[in-house]
């Protein structure tokens, strides 16, 4: 079966996130899915429909019912999504850690536990790690463009910051040049 839907499609929906988690508990039938809804039958129909397009679930006939069973190997690509993110912030944080260690003049030999925690809360995705610095000192180096440009990018890169607003909701603005291109 041509997979018609994007997965992404049908986990931003909660009714369907909903209808996921009762089929990954137990094989259920339209019906016994249905009665957990304050919606027609057929709306939920129509949501099974999507995940079952989408590979999410898999519809299997027994006798004149229809049953639904989870297919969670799908969430992998979600998964997958979501790591590269992960990994890009993991990348950060160790780098802005080597230099808040560097700046306070700490040994090499120091060992560093990393605390991550990645977890979503509605359409957002937050990302935790606790830094073994004093708290003023990782604002000033997480705020101040001077401090910015030598641990935020890629090795090789430089950074030149436009404009910096802190404030939520505000924009940096910055260029990040990398050696040998162009």
């Amino acid at each position: 079966m041509t997979q018609t839907r994007d997965i992404f499609q049908a986990i931003a929906d909660p009714t369907r996130r909903q209808i996921i988690g009762m089929v990954a508990q137990k094989s259920l039938n339209v019906n016994a899915i249905a009665k957990e809804f304050d919606i027609t039958r057929q709306a939920v129909s129509l949501h099974v429909q999507f995940l079952n397009d989408c590979g999410l679930i898999v519809i299997k006939k027994q006798g004149r019912e229809r049953y639904c069973e989870s297919n969670l190997a799908k969430l992998n690509e979600v998964t997958d999504w979501i790591d590269q993110y992960r990994k890009y912030w993991d990348n950060k944080f160790d780098s802005l850690e080597n230099y808040l260690a560097k700046i306070q003049k700490k040994g090499k030999d120091r060992k560093i536990e990393k605390y991550n925690t990645l977890k979503q809360e509605e359409n957002i995705l937050i990302y935790t790690r606790i830094i073994d610095a004093p708290r003023d000192l990782v604002w000033e180096v997480w705020t101040t463009p001077e401090h910015i440009k030598e641990w935020w990018g890629p090795d090789g890169f430089s950074l030149t910051t436009k404009s910096m607003n802190v404030e939520p909701g505000k924009i940096w603005d910055f260029i990040m040049y990398g050696t040998g291109l162009g």
